[in-house]
């Protein structure tokens, strides 16, 4: 993230991901990672019969900057 951040070509504020709800692993990852659950699309993606909701996640720059510093 620090490198995406600190692209002067980027110059991005935010970013965002999403994945699907009951993708465990990566909402974890997202959220150990500073990022904010944002909103959520409600079933949204099917998997076999059953149907799950997209999530969306965004990390602005500025707290990225506080996580690297606290860890937090």
């Amino acid at each position: 993230m620090t490198a995406v951040f600190e692209d002067r070509d980027l110059n991005l504020n935010k970013v965002y991901a999403t994945t699907a709800s009951n993708n465990f692993p990566s909402v974890s990852l997202l959220q150990k990672h500073g990022f904010h659950l944002d909103g959520r699309m409600r079933e949204h993606y099917r998997i076999g019969e059953a149907w799950f909701d997209q999530l969306i996640f965004s990390l602005f720059k500025a707290e990225w900057d506080e996580f690297c510093r606290t860890g937090h």
